[in-house]
């Protein structure tokens, strides 16, 4: 949509998609993507559900969905199984190994 806007007037100043996180977000989403790599490299096959990673990293599920997202939208994580109730089966992507935890 912004550059329809943008041929349509130059002058718009169109904002992007990347939206900017407040300070220290970005730090707490990586130290709790640690403890979800390090879950997922000792799984077998290095995958887990959500409720597995829950009760691997000891952190409450609302924490650790917006981690999740984060680390599936960097492409460090993958969903493997989409399940009905909200249990996803994720799995670490070879760009996820690189990742110390």
């Amino acid at each position: 949509m912004g550059y329809v806007l943008k041929k349509r007037n130059p002058n718009v100043n169109v904002q992007s998609s990347k939206q900017e996180m407040p300070p220290g977000l970005e730090d707490a989403l990586l130290a709790y993507g640690g403890k979800v790599v390090s879950a997922l490299k000792t799984a077998p096959a290095q995958k887990r559900s959500l409720f597995e990673l829950v009760d691997y990293t000891a952190s409450r599920i609302d924490t650790l969905l917006p981690v999740v997202n984060y680390l599936m939208t960097r492409g460090y994580i993958n969903r493997v199984v989409e399940d009905p109730k909200g249990n996803d089966t994720f799995q670490l992507t070879s760009v996820g190994q690189n990742i110390p935890a």
